[in-house]
């Protein structure tokens, strides 16, 4: 195990106890929060991409076939992903997994740059890197958590987690705004060989993580299950425990409301816009909707927390979804959209 010494002079002690990072762990933090910021910018070009040359080329009326076609492809990822985790660890799946998206990305951006996609041509590329981000946004979000999970336990959870939060932030706003410059159809599907350099830059860094950092899970047995039993495992936990059904349940709810939201602000974008311009406005609206998590991640969300707790904190959410849709039914516009 390296031991990392960190700066105890006035301005790292400020920056310790304003992030409450604790001595000798700031290197550590560090790469995680690098780590986050890559991966998340990589996740925002492919799905600020995907969704304008979605939109622009298919239209809205495609969106519920990939929005049905997303559970099925779950259905698959779920139970392969925590047989893959038992039996190969997460550091090395999620090596795997960014090997796989820089392939996939790249073979995208062969495909869209290769032929002329529009003039009434198949749609079946547009619906592929649609549901292509869609798998990798979640995929990577789940496996960055199990990796940190690895590193830190609940209690540095509590102190630290946030910053990955807020490098997860950065990335958004990174990739948010190259999406946002992309000045030609060209340029927006050479977004895709950019995303495929990023997952590539960021195998070294997992790497380095796995080589300088001691995992928790070194200490821990690995419990290895055959690819049945993940099945198994996953109905009897919904079969015996209440907790996991309300947490399933509400968790559909939230997807069920935000698939609908974006049904509605992606049809409102759409309205005269050419693919280059819808990639502009989302872009430039992801980038800028992370601004503001960062700032509320960096500077407000523990806070707020440890003020008045983590049940009222989850009320904000619905709270927001109702002003949203009520918006959207009184105003209907584009500053609704945009909220």
């Amino acid at each position: 195990m390296t031991t990392v010494q960190t700066s105890h002079g006035p301005d790292g002690m400020l920056v310790e106890r304003l992030f409450k990072v604790r001595p000798g762990e700031g290197a550590k933090v560090l790469a995680f929060v690098l780590l986050a910021a890559l991966l998340q910018s990589g996740i925002a070009i492919g799905i600020t991409a995907a969704d304008a040359l979605f939109i622009a080329n298919v239209g809205v009326a495609g969106l519920p076939a990939v929005y049905m076609l997303v559970p099925v492809m779950m259905l698959v990822y779920v139970p392969l992903t925590s047989w893959m985790l038992g039996r190969f660890g997460v550091h090395r799946v999620l090596q795997v997994a960014l090997l796989v998206l820089a392939s996939g990305a790249g073979v995208f951006f062969i495909v869209f740059s290769g032929a002329d996609l529009g003039n009434g041509s198949s749609p079946a590329p547009y619906y592929a890197a649609k549901l292509f981000a869609t798998l990798w946004y979640i995929a990577l979000y789940s496996l960055f958590w199990n990796f940190a999970d690895s590193f830190f336990d609940l209690q540095d959870a509590k102190r630290i987690f946030a910053l990955f939060s807020a490098g997860s932030a950065v990335g958004s706003i990174v990739g948010g705004a190259l999406v946002a410059t992309s000045t030609s159809a060209e340029g927006l599907r050479g977004l895709y060989l950019i995303w495929s350099a990023v997952a590539l830059l960021t195998l070294p860094l997992v790497s380095v993580i796995m080589v300088r950092f001691r995992r928790l899970e070194e200490w821990m047995p690995e419990i290895e299950l055959g690819f049945g039993e993940q099945w198994a495992a996953t109905r009897s936990a919904f079969r015996e425990s209440p907790f996991v059904r309300y947490l399933m349940l509400a968790l559909v709810i939230s997807l069920v409301l935000t698939t609908v939201v974006e049904y509605q602000y992606l049809g409102i974008f759409s309205r005269d816009r050419s693919e280059v311009e819808l990639a502009a406005l989302i872009g430039g609206l992801y980038a800028l909707a992370n601004v503001f998590n960062l700032a509320i991640t960096l500077f407000v969300f523990s806070r707020l927390v440890l003020r008045v707790g983590v049940s009222n904190v989850a009320l904000i959410q619905p709270v927001i979804y109702i002003v949203a849709f009520l918006l959207l039914l009184l105003q209907g516009g584009m500053p609704a959209a945009v909220f």
